[in-house]
């Protein structure tokens, strides 16, 4: 399975959310010449760390489906 690159990266795109988020809570006053383009950046940051997260959620029930099983035991 090929890593994915930087810009595909969950980490990567976890900090780009972070520093946008930190950028948007600091400003006085909303830089409005930087509003769209940090919401496309959080927007493609957002989906892939969606996507990663998602694509963990299932090697995790693939690689240990006794993980469900003694949730759902534990549930009962």
């Amino acid at each position: 399975m090929k890593a994915p690159d930087k810009a595909e990266n969950f980490t990567h795109s976890y900090e780009t959310l972070k520093t946008i988020a930190e950028t948007l809570r600091n400003q006085r006053e909303p830089n409005v010449d930087e509003l769209i383009p940090m919401l496309e950046a959080a927007t493609k940051a957002y989906k892939i760390c969606q996507s990663r997260l998602a694509s963990v959620q299932l090697a995790l029930k693939e690689y240990l489906p006794q993980t469900d099983d003694a949730a759902k035991e534990e549930i009962s």
